[in-house]
């Protein structure tokens, strides 16, 4: 008995479906807490897909023809689709149930989010907290959905790529599971932090309350706008400029020509300005919303994290302590140093390994009480 318990545990694989890039990654439970199974990380090369279906289709042919599942134990995965091309919002409705509320949110959740009567779409939905509105206490609900062509075209070509999909939801709420992982007791569900999650095209501004996504806005503001603004500054073609800024990103010793370093920061800093101003709007409207709580702190996680002087501009914003954040600070050994370069950047495929737990059942029977008690869950089921 005693050796079964002392077994690692494996997770379902995570699998995000980034704007650029695709991330598999399966962690384990052991005795000293989580460790790394497998990591992929597959590049998907090109701009900016068009749309959600031909971003689908990359994405599904890059697994097809690249990834090697022998790194991985077992098939089943967890999928989280790129904020890009999710969309949110968040509405206010009368405390009732959470089947009144499914049922009251699904009379018009896709005209809410923009979907014409004609679109098929999937659609799922979290209590963020109770608001005071008036005289009423009524509950703020954030409500995210997404192509059902899209998510199909997803789904069938992961499976056919050699996976078993058990579950979609989109990458934020991944990424919030992978930030919470320290703020789940009772006694943490008074902690308030602004995640700041920088992509490449779009940036997702979450406030999590203990394990709670409690507000959430994309900005249309990414690493790609500085890379741009940085190249006509430079005079030089976008992939060069792009190489560059990498190498500032990447730390541990890479230097970069101080002059260079200097345009790149001057070509950035508007950008980074506005970025800033926008996390602290953020903020303040949750402080407003939700009177009563303060946010402690701010980490931000994301391929663009890294970009020096942004933690600083967002904590002159905020005006709380601003770090880089790392949800696999864990024991990933040697191996996958190659692959997981930053923690950082793998917050999402992390959440969406860590939501499996042990079974389909498990997880079922956790979206369930987690949609009840306003955690952090919640799906675009496919």
């Amino acid at each position: 008995m005693f050796g079964k318990m002392l077994q690692k545990r494996n997770y379902a694989i995570g699998l995000e479906a980034g704007p650029d890039c695709v991330r598999l990654l399966q962690v384990r439970r052991g005795s000293g807490g989580l460790e790394v199974r497998g990591a992929v990380d597959i590049p998907l090369g090109g701009s900016r897909y068009k749309d959600g279906l031909e971003w689908a289709r990359a994405v599904t042919q890059a697994l097809g023809s690249r990834v090697d599942l022998s790194a991985f134990s077992g098939r089943r995965c967890v999928v989280g689709i790129a904020d890009d091309w999710v969309r949110a919002r968040s509405m206010r409705q009368p405390k009732m149930p959470v089947g009144e509320i499914d049922r009251a949110i699904a009379l018009d959740a896709a005209s809410r989010l923009g979907f014409g009567e004609d679109e098929a779409c999937e659609f799922g939905w979290v209590r963020a907290g109770e608001v005071r509105q008036g005289q009423d206490t009524r509950d703020e609900i954030i409500i995210a959905g997404a192509s059902g062509g899209m998510l199909e075209t997803l789904v069938y070509g992961i499976a056919a790529a050699g996976l078993r999909p058990i579950a979609v939801e989109p990458g934020f709420l991944a990424s919030a599971r992978a930030m919470s992982q320290k703020h789940r007791r009772a006694g943490d569900q008074g902690d308030v932090r602004v995640v700041v999650d920088v992509g490449q095209y779009s940036t997702g501004v979450m406030v999590l309350r203990g394990n709670t996504v409690a507000f959430y806005k994309p900005i249309e503001l990414g690493g790609k706008m500085m890379r741009d603004a940085a190249a006509d500054r430079l005079g030089q073609e976008a992939d060069a400029v792009e190489t560059i800024r990498q190498r500032r990103m990447r730390g541990g010793g890479v230097e970069v020509d101080s002059r260079v370093d200097r345009a790149l920061f001057e070509a950035a800093r508007a950008i980074l300005g506005e970025l800033a101003t926008e996390v602290g709007r953020c903020a303040r409207y949750y402080g407003v919303t939700f009177r009563g709580t303060r946010v402690s702190s701010c980490q931000v996680i994301g391929s663009e994290a890294r970009e020096p002087q942004l933690c600083r501009f967002i904590e002159d914003a905020v005006n709380v302590p601003t770090e880089v954040g790392d949800p696999l600070g864990m024991s990933q050994g040697s191996r996958w140093a190659s692959v997981i370069r930053h923690g950082c950047e793998w917050s999402a495929a992390l959440g969406l390994s860590l939501r499996s737990g042990e079974s389909r059942s498990r997880v079922e029977a956790d979206d369930t009480e987690r949609a009840e008690d306003g955690s952090a869950s919640g799906k675009v089921a496919a």
